[in-house]
């Protein structure tokens, strides 16, 4: 089924008589309203045509009907930022969040006051600046708090492309925009799977402090001060971050080499339809597949055997996890 959105207006004479009537991600038979060409300052959807509810409006809620999930009107960073100009439609983005600032007491135009949260999206070395007014800085805080391997994949939907200062930034619409933070949907496990495996998405560092929330993205940076020796990695009895020179002798083939995890980065064994991470606490609907590699490696000072996960994998072998499996699935096929 080939799915497609419309806008529906209620203009504020009808608004109440729906109120308790709509409900969001439920399922309506709507009869008896108007439609009309899709103009004004803000296109929620590309259609052509809008929906305008009258009095005599009928909306009918159904039951045990299988339909499919709605479907988002994605855009990358990337394609976001190489826009050039104003876009009259409101478009839906994702991108991993790096970075963080709360502004309190933000006057406008009308000399009204409002709270200003700047976000900053990364994806495969694009940043995109979001302004955001309402009170999202909440849910952000606590999505950087619970940082697994990576930072928080947000979901911005419908917010509205602007030009501030010669630059391409995205704004949400007061009582429209919505965030969503690690989204359990395809759309968020096809994000991760598809990212360039050259590009780092892991949070470094992360900031907090006066408001403000900065996670570094640091693509090749090595501390030579933690560069070990196998040896000295054997003796060493505490956690931590090391740099190793070593020769890979060999792929071990007789282990499981990739596994599952949540959106939010954090892995488990056995994925079953709504498992719920350990993490997060969500009932988990869409899973990501990432590299987990085994390799004996050796240098002068002994030999041993290390785990390479997601990125570490992918730059070994130059591909990423779906395309291998995509190659693996057309070999047993023929």
């Amino acid at each position: 089924m080939k799915l497609n959105k419309i806008q529906c207006t209620l203009k504020k004479e009808v608004i109440n008589q729906f109120r308790e009537i709509l409900r969001e991600g439920e399922l309506y038979s709507i009869s008896r309203f108007t439609v009309v060409p899709n103009i004004g300052a803000a296109k929620v959807v590309k259609h052509r045509y809008k929906l305008l509810f009258q009095f005599d409006t009928e909306v009918i809620r159904i039951f045990d009907v299988e339909f499919p999930e709605a479907s988002y009107s994605l855009e990358t960073v990337e394609s976001v930022v190489q826009m050039g100009q104003y876009s009259v439609y409101l478009i839906d983005v994702m991108g991993f969040l790096i970075s963080v600032r709360d502004y309190s007491n933000i006057e406008l135009d009308d000399e009204k006051k409002f709270k200003l949260v700047l976000i900053q999206l990364y994806t495969n070395g694009s940043y995109l600046t979001c302004n955001l007014f309402e009170n999202f800085l909440t849910k952000i805080r606590l999505a950087l708090m619970n940082v697994v391997s990576q930072p928080p994949i947000i979901l911005l939907q419908s917010v509205k492309v602007k030009i501030y200062e010669g630059k391409i930034v995205v704004q949400n619409v007061i009582d429209c925009s919505k965030i969503m933070i690690n989204p359990d949907i395809s759309e968020a496990v096809c994000f991760i799977t598809r990212l360039d495996p050259s590009e780092s998405y892991f949070i470094n560092s992360i900031t907090l402090g006066n408001e403000f929330i900065i996670a570094d993205v640091d693509d090749d940076f090595v501390n030579l001060s933690m560069n070990r020796s196998i040896k000295k990695l054997r003796e060493n009895d505490a956690d931590g971050f090391f740099n190793v020179v070593a020769k890979i002798k060999s792929i071990c083939n007789n282990f499981d080499w990739w596994y599952y995890s949540c959106v939010c980065g954090y892995p488990f064994e056995i994925f079953r339809s709504h498992f719920s991470c350990s993490e997060c606490g969500r009932k988990i609907k869409s899973a990501v597949k990432k590299y987990r590699v085994l390799v004996d490696v050796e240098n002068a000072t002994g030999s041993a055997r290390f785990v390479l996960y997601d990125r570490s994998a992918a730059l070994l072998f130059r591909k990423k996890l779906i395309e291998v499996l995509r190659d693996l699935d057309v070999e047993q096929s023929v």
